[in-house]
C-alpha cells in the first residue's frame, strides 16, 4: 500500500455523519475502504454509487467491520474518531507495524526477582 501511493485520507469529522445523510467526506470514506480492500484482494475497487456522497447502508456494513478492526465501537457512523483512523496515512500504519513487531521479537520485560 504504501508503495502504491498509500489510501485517500477522510477530512476531520465534527458532528457524526449517518446512514441516509450526504457529505463530501462519505465519498472519501468509500475511497478509503474501496483502496484497502482492493490493496488486500488484489482486485479492482467496485464501481461507486450513483452519488459517493450518500451514506448508505453498505457502506454503513463496511465502516462497521473497519471500527471493529480499529477497536472503536462498531456503530456504522462516521463520527470523529473514525474520521480520525481513516486518516491515518498508510506510512504511519507501517511504521506502526514495524514498531509492534519490533517490541514482539524483544518480548515482554523480564520480572525483577524477589
Amino acid at each position: 500500500m504504501v508503495k502504491a501511493g498509500g489510501w485517500p485520507k477522510v477530512d476531520a469529522v465534527t458532528v457524526t455523519i449517518k446512514p441516509g445523510q450526504t457529505d463530501r467526506r462519505v465519498a472519501q470514506a468509500r475511497a478509503r475502504l474501496d483502496a484497502e480492500a482492493a490493496a488486500l484482494t488484489g482486485q479492482p475497487a467496485p464501481a461507486p454509487p450513483l452519488n459517493p456522497e450518500h451514506f448508505d447502508t453498505t457502506l454503513a456494513g463496511r465502516i462497521k467491520v473497519f471500527q471493529r478492526h480499529h477497536q472503536l465501537e462498531p456503530d456504522g457512523t462516521l463520527g470523529k474518531l473514525t474520521a480520525q483512523e481513516m486518516s491515518v496515512s498508510a506510512e504511519q500504519r507501517l511504521r506502526q507495524i514495524e514498531l509492534n513487531l519490533a517490541r514482539w521479537r524483544i518480548g515482554p520485560p523480564e520480572e525483577p526477582e524477589t
